[in-house]
């Protein structure tokens, strides 16, 4: 018997029997119970579930283009999707209809992806999607031709609060006009956790359905055991694991990136962005070309600017092609700047927990601490930007034709700008406020040991002293 074992009380052994023996319930009473217990539990988790399939998140569009779009729901298991949609104005067309299946993962979550193709261009369709007796609604709008105005969101770092992120999108849902959505990422707080997609498409839900969503992946969507899996499942184009895209939607074309994976020459994205930037530079003159990723190459607050993206040369990478606006996140703020010529923005103001450190570099043009989202719009050969917080209230104004600098209200390119604190005070404030006590605690335990130790040693010589003498 192993040596840790703990044998068996009296009272036990009698009901069990002794190890090796046989008690009350051990030859037969116990093994039916066993069986039958065990046949429950595996009937329940084999049988079907009872009733008709139901839609559990979304539906959401992704790669929405001129005439086609990805249409994308969660079902509780499997089911076939159905998808019709109706282009407002154009009724007497008729709907077009199109079907799916869904593809199921390991924790039984099942996923339909609906390609919608042969769309009107520049038209609001509404669609209603189909799974077993549930139905849900939502309306998508194709991408506009050259020249046309059209409006558009940016935000990101939505995770933690859901409170705020909430407060967020309510702001967002005033935009009706607003045909996508450009996310920098950080969706959740753990992508590995089930609850926290569950959260996000809950609070963001009523945006999903109506906008187009071009994301790009945060660090804390890879957080946990299958976060990026989940990623992929929920984000990721159909026809790619990539994390790095291109989408032109009208005048504007937005190449998300990875700031998660090396950008070493010779590795997949250095390669994709080096071939794509050529193809981007030749139509770069006649629309905006915009970046979106969380980690971005300057920033001023608590984390600061991504130093292996500055290492490599990216920045003078895009700004030669062409590329007129880098929208990040990371850090949770709102900021604005312009690094010879190529423009940047922050907008990490989704919901998560505000960072309040401003270490102010001199391409800095605005800054303020505050949830937010940016509202984006193209018209008359210019790139406008309204930055609104929680309340509503306007934190900024700007906008910039191609290749010429930032104007905002006045006049000027420069912005509010809200003085916060360094890094090392913010660092003092969070940490020193939840370590403090072991910082105090360690050193004293520390020095009391030694002192115990000293002592013990001047002891030992005194006592072998005295027994010399």
């Amino acid at each position: 018997m192993c040596k840790y074992a703990r044998p068996l009380s009296k009272s036990s052994a009698a009901v069990f029997g002794p190890r090796g023996g046989a008690g009350v319930l051990e030859g037969g009473v116990f093994r039916w119970v066993s069986v039958f217990a065990f046949s429950v539990l595996a009937a329940t988790a084999v049988a079907p579930k009872a009733g008709a399939q139901s839609v559990t998140k979304g539906p959401w569009v992704l790669e929405l283009g001129e005439d086609s779009a990805l249409l994308r729901v969660e079902t509780d298991r499997p089911a076939t999707v159905s998808v019709s949609l109706s282009a407002v104005g154009h009724e007497a067309e008729g709907a077009l209809s199109f079907e799916g299946q869904t593809t199921t993962h390991p924790d039984d979550a099942a996923i339909g992806s609906v390609r919608l193709s042969g769309l009107r261009g520049d038209t609001r369709y509404e669609y209603v999607v189909r799974v077993g007796d549930d139905e849900e609604r939502g309306e998508l709008w194709t991408a506009p031709p050259p020249g046309a105005p059209f409006t558009f969101v940016v935000y990101g770092d939505n995770r933690t609060k859901q409170d705020m992120h909430v407060a967020v999108v309510e702001q967002m849902l005033e935009e009706t006009d607003a045909r996508v959505i450009l996310h920098t990422g950080d969706f959740v707080e753990m992508g590995g956790r089930p609850r926290d997609w569950g959260d996000y498409f809950r609070n963001a839900g009523a945006l999903v359905r109506r906008t187009g969503l071009f994301p790009s992946l945060g660090n804390h969507e890879i957080y946990g055991p299958g976060g990026l899996a989940r990623y992929h499942r929920y984000l990721t184009r159909e026809d790619t694991r990539e994390t790095w895209y291109r989408a032109d939607y009208g005048d504007l074309t937005v190449l998300a990136l990875d700031s998660n994976v090396d950008w070493e020459p010779g590795t997949a994205q250095h390669d994709w962005l080096t071939a794509t930037l050529a193809e981007v530079a030749e139509v770069a003159a006649d629309r905006f070309v915009v970046v979106i990723l969380h980690h971005g190459p300057y920033s001023s607050g608590r984390h600061g600017g991504f130093d292996d993206m500055r290492e490599m040369g990216v920045p003078e990478q895009l700004r030669d092609a062409g590329v007129d606006v880098i929208f990040s996140g990371h850090d949770h703020d709102y900021e604005r700047g312009d690094v010879d010529g190529l423009k940047y923005v922050v907008t990490g103001g989704g919901g998560a927990p505000l960072y309040t450190v401003n270490e102010r570099s001199p391409h800095q043009l605005a800054f303020e601490s505050v949830h937010h989202f940016v509202r984006g719009r193209i018209e008359g050969g210019r790139f406008h930007t309204r930055v609104v917080r929680i309340d509503g209230t306007v934190l900024e104004e700007c906008s910039f034709a191609k290749g010429e600098p930032w104007q905002c209200e006045g006049g000027s390119p420069a912005g509010p700008v809200e003085p916060g604190i360094s890094r090392q005070e913010d660092f003092f404030q969070n940490y020193g406020k939840r370590y403090g006590f072991y910082v105090v605690l360690v050193p004293v335990v520390i020095g009391a040991f030694l002192y115990a130790w000293r002592r013990r040693r001047k002891q030992k010589r005194a006592a072998k002293t005295d027994e010399k003498s």
